[in-house]
């Protein structure tokens, strides 16, 4: 049960969130018994995910309503530490390190346990330093994070517990263009996707070497122009054999052994180097 949880969460990390709720009569009661994920559009097409879960409302509540132990149900989550807590209103303090998204985040939760319901929205700025200088230790929310709330519900079912979850997080810092390098390649076999170090390797060497064209185009121009080139022209043969010996290590380490081989041109240049 508690793998299900952050599964639907993160899931429904991104997707848009309105005021209402969806209906039961939306739900796909074959799939719903099945214990398969639903998304659900309702009429202000909100998006919401939907699983029946086999255990009594009750239990689930305390799992969802344990944020401190949230970080070690999903993978995202650095940590969540409550900061302050009522009846109706608790005060979260967390993280989130993804591949591509690290924030600091402050919540506040509303929490209805009569009716199973739970609400949570980022808090003002202006109300945590509000509560710092009542001397809550608490810290603003940073890192680029425009908005973030949403919600998730308990309804009862003959076998179980539907859970109703409709988060929200999205980021006022656009992603790094490097998220373009995502891709699928075949590994041993197996395809594999995601982002590959090589790509980030070959980026990174291609500015070096690009660097490195600019300072003998510079000392050309000087050269050319009868000045005195001698400090360029040193810092440029240093910087060309340091680079030679680089790149052709860095191609090596991607082959691997293969890279040591007569039939491949890695090696060579790495010799040579």
């Amino acid at each position: 049960m508690k793998k299900m949880l952050p599964f639907v969460f993160l899931l429904l990390l991104t997707a848009p969130l309105r005021a209402t709720q969806p209906s039961l009569l939306d739900i796909d009661e074959e799939r719903l018994l099945q214990g398969n994920l639903q998304i659900l559009n309702d009429t202000t097409d909100r998006q919401v995910g939907v699983l029946l879960i086999k255990a009594p409302p009750q239990k689930v509540w305390e799992i969802i309503s344990d944020w401190e132990q949230t970080s070690r149900l999903v993978s995202g989550i650095s940590y969540n530490r409550v900061m302050q807590r009522s009846t109706a209103r608790t005060i979260i303090e967390g993280r989130f390190n993804l591949e591509l998204f690290k924030s600091q985040y402050t919540v506040e939760v509303q929490t209805d346990e009569k009716n199973l319901h739970q609400k949570w929205q980022l808090l003002p700025d202006s109300e945590i330093r509000m509560l710092q200088q009542q001397g809550l230790e608490i810290r603003f929310s940073g890192g680029g994070i425009r908005e973030m709330h949403g919600y998730h519900y308990l309804l009862p079912h003959p076998q179980g517990t539907v859970y109703y979850c409709a988060p929200v997080v999205t980021s006022a810092i656009p992603l790094p263009e490097f998220a373009a390098r995502k891709t699928t390649k075949n590994l041993d076999g197996t395809d594999v996707t995601g982002w590959f170090t090589e790509d980030f390797t070959l980026a990174e060497l291609t500015t070096e070497i690009e660097a490195l064209r600019s300072l003998v185009y510079r000392a050309t121009e000087l050269y050319v122009s009868g000045k005195d080139v001698t400090q360029l022209a040193s810092m440029a043969k240093l910087k060309a054999g340091r680079l030679t010996r680089e790149v052709a290590d860095k191609c090596l380490q991607y082959w691997g052994g293969m890279g040591f081989t007569w039939e491949n041109p890695v090696s060579r240049l790495y010799r040579d180097g």
